[in-house]
């Protein structure tokens, strides 16, 4: 089936602007610095070809193949009930051209029909034709099981991902995201013929998409500050591989570790970008003194190292060249607005600031303290039974934020063990939505994919000013999440600024056991 796009005006009568997207102002492989050039994206009508029931020999014919045909198609492609509520602009509709006037197309097509009296051989001949008429079954769609390689189209160039389904012969589709070790499930599967929609809840994003033979395309919805939404175009095609579908000569090796500096602030921000190199293949992340970059994978065309993930929220994209003094200069891009470059030299013994000194307490405040509505619009304090007598786990995070999610995951599992130990969680949500509802609705969503039992407050917007002036006796909030421990006095005995997940490696094993011990210790105290 051809398929064809046609952008609407966003000032045209009757359709509506549903985004902006910033493009790159480069072909890909250029390198830039910052350049980029915006656009309006507008609504996308598929538009099938005016071909459709030209070959049929009466108009009651043709009506009943157009009414069959969009019948078959769902007229306009709806995401479902999920992706509506988390998107409403990332619907695609399509509309089916109107046949023309099926007595001039008959005649054209069948002279003889013109010519000819009625008789036993023309009704024999009409006969025929009619029985013709009857509508099409439709086809099996095609299985999409398998692996594929989807890839978005951000200002910095293609941006891969792996992705695989499974279980659509057994009637339950399922899919993954795929970046190096991590396979992260994607929350609902959706697929309605030639219609796809795979929806991330915790992240409140979503793919949709048209499948046809041996492809996928669409495009990505992200929620960003604000409210706003990105949309992403995105494409799938089968395949496993990453950034290169052929093999490509390897001149250079990024194993090891590197004392890296982002540039895109007033003051560089130091990392610590730690990769492991197989042949072409690479795998590896950045830490920060505010947490990490998660699982990235990509590969190695000669001095060119290329790096990517997409986990279903953040989407980000590094590229670098190593020098011929063995210094590495390169890129990052986050979404369709952040841009930064970065600069790294080898370095075993590079390390980051302890994150448990990052993070104070106000030197005039006499003890922490919050009161924040809960989902269902109560307020909750840290006077209220559920806290007393234990030590508290306070987090500020979001349901936006990567490494909350990793926080979450292992805070959510940790408690389910431990809470029968004496100790309470409470979790401080800011995220992108001033209005209470729609941030509640973003909180429940993340809530149900990690399993979490224990509170989760709305305490407010993203920002992080904002966030520090709803907690004054904090010096500053500097990242999500940052952790306070309280002994069973509710007295502070520990701010973690940051968290360290799983895709940061031996970071987050050390983060693991400082803290099973430090929890061990913290509730071992009866008298505090």
């Amino acid at each position: 089936m051809r398929v064809m796009y046609r952008a609407v005006h966003p000032f045209q009568h009757g359709h509506q602007r549903i985004g902006t997207l910033v493009c790159p102002g480069r072909q890909d492989g250029q390198h830039t610095h910052g350049g980029k050039h915006r656009r309006d994206v507008t609504r996308f009508h598929r538009e099938r070809p005016r071909d459709i029931g030209a070959e049929r020999q009466s108009a009651a014919c043709t009506r009943h193949a157009a009414s069959t045909a969009a019948s078959l198609s769902g007229g306009s492609a709806r995401p479902g009930p999920v992706a509506a509520e988390i998107s409403r602009n990332s619907r695609l509709s399509r509309a089916i051209t109107a046949p023309g006037d099926d007595r001039d197309r008959l005649a054209a097509y069948n002279p003889l029909m013109r010519r000819v009296t009625v008789s036993a051989i023309s009704l024999l001949l009409l006969g025929v034709l009619l029985a013709g008429c009857e509508p099409t079954p439709p086809m099996e769609p095609q299985s999409l099981d398998g692996r594929w390689r989807g890839e978005l189209l951000t200002p910095g160039g293609a941006l891969p991902f792996g992705l695989e389904f499974a279980g659509e012969a057994e009637g339950r589709l399922q899919a993954w995201l795929i970046n190096g070790e991590e396979r992260t499930p994607v929350g609902e599967v959706h697929r309605d013929h030639d219609q796809l929609t795979l929806v991330m809840p915790a992240h409140g994003s979503a793919i949709v998409a048209n499948v046809s033979e041996r492809l996928i395309s669409g495009q990505l919805t992200l929620t960003r500050a604000g409210g706003e939404q990105q949309l992403i175009p995105f494409s799938a095609r089968p395949g496993d591989w990453r950034f290169f579908a052929q093999p490509v000569a390897v001149e250079a090796d990024f194993t090891g570790r590197w004392a890296v500096e982002f540039l895109g602030g007033a003051e560089p921000s130091p990392a610590i970008g730690e990769f492991r190199q197989q042949d072409g293949r690479v795998t590896g992340t950045f830490v920060t003194p505010l947490g990490d970059y998660r699982f990235l994978e990509g590969e190695v065309r000669g001095r060119e190292l290329f790096l990517s993930t997409f986990a279903g929220g953040h989407v980000f994209l590094f590229r670098a060249r190593m020098e011929d003094d063995g210094g590495l200069e390169g890129d990052f891009w986050s979404g369709l607005r952040w841009h930064e470059d970065w600069q790294g030299r080898r370095d075993d013994d590079a390390r980051l600031p302890d994150p448990t000194t990052l993070t104070r307490l106000q030197d005039d405040a006499e003890r922490f303290d919050f009161a924040f509505p809960g989902l269902d619009g109560e307020p909750v304090t840290l006077a209220d039974d559920y806290f007393q007598d234990k030590a508290v786990i306070v987090t500020l995070g979001g349901s936006w934020c990567p490494n909350c999610h990793d926080e979450a995951a292992f805070l959510a599992e940790w408690y389910r063990e431990n809470a029968a130990r004496g100790v309470a969680i409470v979790g401080l949500m800011y995220e992108h939505f001033e209005d209470f509802d729609e941030a509640a609705a973003a909180v429940g969503r993340f809530r149900d994919t990690y399993g979490v039992g224990y509170p989760l407050l709305v305490a407010g917007i993203s920002d992080k000013q904002a966030a520090a002036e709803t907690l004054p006796m904090l010096t500053e909030v500097l990242a999500y999440p940052t952790t306070i421990y309280l002994d069973r006095n509710h007295e502070v005995r520990r701010i973690h600024t940051g968290f360290f997940g799983p895709g940061a490696g031996e970071y987050h094993e050390r983060w693991r056991e400082e803290f099973l011990a430090f929890m061990d210790t913290l509730l071992a105290d009866e008298t505090a």
